[in-house]
């Protein structure tokens, strides 16, 4: 079972929000700081990685310390870790500390994002790390062949390249603007966890003296999606090929329909009996392929299969996709098959949450999108409840709205590219 716990939402009055999750007897802090301001709020595109850089200066100087160096000696004394992560909407600190100086953690977390100095020593070597960091994706050659893919599907998030041709415009002046008018009070929501009900009282106290200004709560910038053109990247250095095939929707899932449609991709690709990845290995023509699927607050739901193949194997694994996609949408999934699929999924909810960071994970989504949070206790009902038909819905939906785009990356030419995303393209014809 996942660790016993308790969550309750705090509404405090200076307007932050924050979700307390106590897990008796741990002796491991977590805490979670997130704030609408990553790369959709930056005031001007030509500034874009201002989020990205105001992240990397993050635990830096502030009005007590002088340098990073010196506060990381100081937050990391007993062990505790601090990181952050950058992304369109959010910019997310983070870490864990012993549950005996979550008094003193919690203080220094205050100082370092309530009372940061910025200084141009510190933005250029940030500026450098980010780009490091950024120039450093090219050889990532899924995250490449994605960031293209999202584009031709109209995406508007910046390429890897784009966002480097970005870094030198950004001045100390930008990262000041973004992060007073991001890090306010209304815009945060927070995550403490660990043993902390004789401690709930002071936390919030702690948290009810965060002088930052009142602020307001950043609507989330819609996203769109559309029929792609094929994406086709030719990349020496690879072996063999990576592809991707997204669809889309424009509307958000409900948490009983994403529980919908983890079991069919758990039947599709989750096992090595399962009906394509299972076939491929068994095959001998694919080490991995994969499928998932994700629902936004932005407005888009994408379901997506993935992985790599060799050239001389690709016809025959796109064909097995496109016939088990057919099958999902036609019905032909077995009670047999649910029934395992809901049983995996039971088990692995029984997994989920054997620690405080993990526990503050499953409810860190819901919560950062300001949406009703769903107790791990009320999961299993959901699952029981997922049909046949229900996935067979799904399924159909995703591929009759025709909003779909299919790529590839790697030693292959284009008319390879294209004769794949030809036997793709037979899944959307008129049946």
């Amino acid at each position: 079972m996942p660790l016993r716990h308790t969550i309750s939402e705090v509404q405090l009055q200076n307007g932050a929000r924050g979700l307390l999750v106590d897990v008796p007897d741990m002796t491991v802090f977590s805490y979670d700081f997130g704030f609408r301001a990553g790369n959709n709020y930056v005031k001007n595109p030509k500034i874009q990685q201002t989020a990205h850089i105001l992240e990397h200066l993050a635990f830096g100087a502030n009005e007590k310390y002088d340098s990073a160096e010196t506060f990381s000696q100081v937050f990391s004394q007993n062990g505790a870790s601090s990181n952050a992560t950058t992304w369109d909407t959010t910019v997310l600190y983070y870490g864990t500390s012993a549950a005996m100086e979550w008094d003193r953690i919690l203080d220094l977390w205050q100082l370092s994002t309530t009372r940061p100095v910025f200084s141009e020593t510190a933005l250029a070597t940030e500026k450098g790390n980010v780009r490091e960091e950024l120039e450093g994706q090219a050889s990532n050659h899924g995250r490449v062949l994605w960031q293209q893919m999202h584009r031709a599907s109209g995406g508007t998030s910046f390429l890897d390249s784009e966002k480097i041709a970005t870094i030198d415009n950004v001045t100390l002046a930008d990262i000041d603007e973004h992060y007073r008018r991001t890090h306010t009070l209304q815009n945060l929501r927070f995550i403490i966890a660990g043993d902390i009900s004789a401690h709930k009282e002071t936390i919030c106290a702690k948290m009810e003296s965060w002088q930052l200004p009142a602020g307001e709560r950043f609507a989330v910038v819609p996203a769109t999606i559309k029929k792609g053109e094929l994406v086709h990247i030719h990349r020496e250095e690879m072996p063999n090929v990576a592809f991707r095939l997204m669809m889309g929707l424009r509307r958000e899932l409900s948490v009983h329909e994403r529980d919908a449609m983890g079991a069919l991709n758990h039947i599709l690709n989750g096992t090595f009996h399962s009906r394509i990845y299972g076939k491929a290995r068994t095959r001998g023509i694919c080490y991995g392929t994969s499928s998932d699927t994700t629902s936004g607050k932005d407005g888009v739901s994408e379901w997506e299969f993935y992985g790599q193949v060799s050239q001389k194997n690709a016809v025959e694994l796109m064909t097995l996709i496109v016939e088990q996609i057919r099958e999902a949408t036609a019905g032909k999934i077995s009670e047999h098959e649910l029934n395992e699929a809901k049983s995996f999924s039971l088990g692995s909810l029984q997994l989920r949450g054997q620690t405080v960071g993990s526990l503050s994970d499953e409810y860190s989504d819901d919560f950062s999108n300001d949406e009703p949070i769903v107790l791990i206790e009320d999961i299993p009902p959901l699952i029981e409840a997922v049909s046949v038909q229900m996935m067979t819905d799904l399924a159909n939906e995703f591929v009759t709205a025709g909003l779909w785009t299919y790529g590839e990356i790697g030693t292959i030419e284009r008319d390879q590219t294209e004769a794949h995303e030809q036997i793709v393209a037979q899944l959307f014809e008129t049946r």
